[in-house]
């Protein structure tokens, strides 16, 4: 009796093991299978970036610029003296902020007028 409760131990350990070994070569395969499906992803979306960086590139180019700044003339470039910076500090006290702009002569956008 201890014969056949060992033998039907060992076959069922081996059983188990042979189980998980073949499991993890399913796994492997199935990881394997997906490499190259993956990569044609990969170089799809690297395709896809170039594309969108030639667009980019086109409509940058100062030729293109200099097309379309004929539909859009009411826009222009502000000098630097026009270009507020705002510090962090600063942005955080609105008082600073108006004081600075009435010094300059300019209103902010929503302040009360004098």
């Amino acid at each position: 009796m201890s014969f056949v409760l060992k033998f039907a131990s060992f076959v069922s350990l081996l059983g188990f093991f042979t189980y998980s070994y073949l499991d993890r070569q399913n796994d492997c395969t199935r990881l394997k299978i997906q490499i190259p499906q993956m990569s044609q992803e990969i170089a799809d979306v690297r395709e896809k970036n170039r594309a969108i960086q030639y667009q980019i590139e086109c409509f940058e180019r100062p030729g293109h610029l200099l097309e379309i700044a004929s539909v859009y003339p009411h826009l222009k470039f502000p000098f630097m003296e026009e270009i507020l910076i705002l510090n962090e500090g600063i942005a955080l006290l609105p008082v600073l902020k108006e004081e600075r702009l009435k010094k300059k002569g300019e209103m902010m956008i929503g302040a009360k007028q004098p």
